[in-house]
């Protein structure tokens, strides 16, 4: 009969633990990544939904309002979006690392973002049309200099 001695069995053991922790760890950051790019896809197609409705002959201030709202919320969230840990060292993302190696750069940027998603829903209802235009703009932009900055866009189509 074949004995196994203590350190063998110590050994398999924490073998064992670690690549069922692993497991569980690239799933939960597999999860958050998928979470991440479900409500950046939102945000994105409301800020394009919101620029549809103000390039219409007749804006319609109830869909610019609720939309200039929605942008708001989701901009508050972003900051949560990007814990450690779930960048494209751990998983594959079109985020770059520069998110994680820069945090007061993209903190920055997040609250470009904040700001300005804020102003517009404040406006959105009161200010003139053209006014509100000029601050979708600058949101858009705000998208736009975070994704040249932060985001790689060929993270997702070559992984290498």
């Amino acid at each position: 009969m074949y004995k196994v001695g203590l350190r063998t069995t110590m050994a398999l053991t924490i073998a064992l633990m670690a690549a069922t922790t692993t497991g569980i760890c690239a799933n939960e950051v597999n999860q958050i990544v998928k979470a991440r790019q479900e409500k950046l896809t939102i945000l994105g197609r409301t800020v394009k939904a919101l620029d549809h409705e103000l390039g219409r002959s007749v804006p319609d201030r109830t869909v610019i309002a609720k939309d200039a709202t929605a942008i708001a919320a989701l901009a508050v969230e972003l900051p949560d979006w990007f814990p450690a840990g779930s960048g494209p060292d751990a998983v594959r993302t079109a985020a770059k690392t520069d998110v994680w190696t820069k945090p007061a750069e993209f903190r920055k940027a997040e609250d470009s973002l904040i700001s300005n998603a804020r102003q517009l829903a404040q406006i959105s209802t009161s200010a003139d049309l053209t006014e509100v235009g000029r601050q979708a703009k600058s949101l858009s932009e705000t998208c736009g200099d975070c994704h040249h900055a932060f985001r790689s866009r060929w993270g997702l189509i070559f992984p290498w």
